[in-house]
């Protein structure tokens, strides 16, 4: 693995714990570890624009790990059924979105501050899947990235 892959891994975990930090056993995050490699490996030199996850950690770890690049949709999917706790990690093109809906935005008509918008959140479907995303709609930078891929994403319909 590249210096540049190794750099791009950490800063994935890093993305991670700003979307929503949550405690994990030190000893026990190879699933962590392993979906931030594979997510950085898969991204390779694209530029990830956002990256957000749904993790629960309680008597285990379950959830999802969503990346985006100008190009791909990479899903990573947490089972601490399956063996080390990274069930899959799956890639979907994004020109094969077939719906994407604006479920809550932050009116812009007399909106007085420069952090427009404040609230955003956006249904990506992609074939049988659907993404509400951001998965933490509070997360200031998560609605900004979010806010800025929105035109992108319209645009990848007409694939």
């Amino acid at each position: 693995m590249g210096t540049d892959t190794l750099k791009v891994a950490s800063e994935v975990i890093n993305r991670i714990y700003e979307a929503e930090a949550f405690s994990i056993d030190e000893q026990n995050r190879t699933w962590l570890d392993q979906a931030a490699t594979q997510i950085a490996l898969i991204a390779g030199d694209d530029e990830i624009r956002f990256i957000d996850h749904e993790i629960n950690v309680g008597s285990s770890v379950a959830g999802r790990i969503v990346a985006i690049t100008d190009n791909l949709l990479i899903v990573a999917d947490v089972d601490p059924e399956s063996s080390g706790g990274l069930e899959s990690v799956r890639i979907i093109a994004r020109r094969s979105l077939v719906s994407l809906k604006i479920e809550q935005v932050t009116n812009a008509i007399k909106y007085e501050g420069g952090d427009w918008p404040r609230a955003l959140r956006v249904t990506l479907g992609y074939g049988g899947e659907s993404f509400s995303l951001p998965f933490h709609k509070w997360r200031r930078h998560l609605v900004a990235e979010m806010s800025l891929l929105v035109p992108s994403l319209a645009r990848d319909l007409n694939h």
